[in-house]
């Protein structure tokens, strides 16, 4: 949509509140256009029954003594392609050498799981599977089921929810308003308290207590980003790699 002249810059005037986001909330899409109005973040969903210990890294999935089977989810689930490049990176690839990630997930074709989100949690608490990445907003704390929620210690895949404002719209400045208070620091604690969404504003604390996995400042300094606007130009050779290398197996 950015390269398609649908969507307008904002007018940094009606939306002050822009200065008080995360610096990677600021502007992810650039061209001063929709800024991020929450974050969630790509980790591990795992059975705590089947560790000794939480798991720490991205590599826990490719373990060869899990006592269930590793998850992945499917390449066009949204947040798939991000994870795919943060294994890539990992393994001496990247963005722009994605092979390198799907040669790493090659290697347990045979016995993972491929899934679509609530499919994998509901094995997962089950028993049948052991750990697969999971947006941290879908797993809540709960001791009361084997279900539970890690952080890789060298930092989670960030995955931002964005606002924009199109060129067509006859009432730009009444939006821009909006998107003001929507970033305000009264508003995104109350939706932090109320849904779980994690705060963009840095002057919004975490709320104490919650049962949420939230993105904690701690979780967003070592949070990786990717240009999504790169990864959807390459995402249809991405499918078609990710189809003949691990479906077919």
């Amino acid at each position: 949509m950015r390269d398609e002249g649908i969507l307008a810059p904002i007018d940094p005037a009606n939306v002050p509140n822009v200065s008080q986001l995360y610096d990677f909330a600021k502007d992810p899409m650039g061209g001063g256009m929709c800024p991020a109005i929450t974050v969630l973040g790509a980790g591990l969903a795992y059975n705590k029954d089947h560790f000794k210990s939480p798991p720490t890294s991205w590599n826990d999935l490719f373990r060869k003594d899990l006592k269930g089977r590793p998850g992945y989810p499917v390449l066009s689930q949204s947040y798939s392609p991000l994870v795919m490049t943060r294994i890539a990176e990992l393994n001496g690839g990247g963005i722009d050498d994605i092979g390198k990630g799907m040669a790493k997930l090659a290697t347990i074709k045979d016995r993972v799981q491929l899934f679509r989100i609530f499919e994998i949690l509901k094995a997962i608490n089950q028993g049948d599977a052991s750990i697969a990445p999971m947006l941290n907003i879908f797993v809540r704390k709960d001791p009361k089921v084997p279900l539970s929620f890690a952080w890789p210690k060298d930092g989670g895949v960030g995955v931002v929810n964005l606002a924009c404002v199109t060129k067509a719209s006859k009432n730009k400045k009444v939006a821009e308003q909006f998107l003001n208070f929507y970033l305000s620091a009264e508003h995104q604690a109350r939706i932090a308290k109320e849904a779980g969404d994690s705060p963009v504003n840095k002057t919004v604390p975490i709320p104490a207590g919650t049962v949420y996995n939230m993105v904690t400042p701690d979780q967003i300094s070592r949070m990786h980003h990717y240009d999504a606007t790169k990864i959807a130009a390459k995402l249809g050779s991405w499918l078609k790699q990710f189809q003949e290398e691990i479906v077919a197996k």
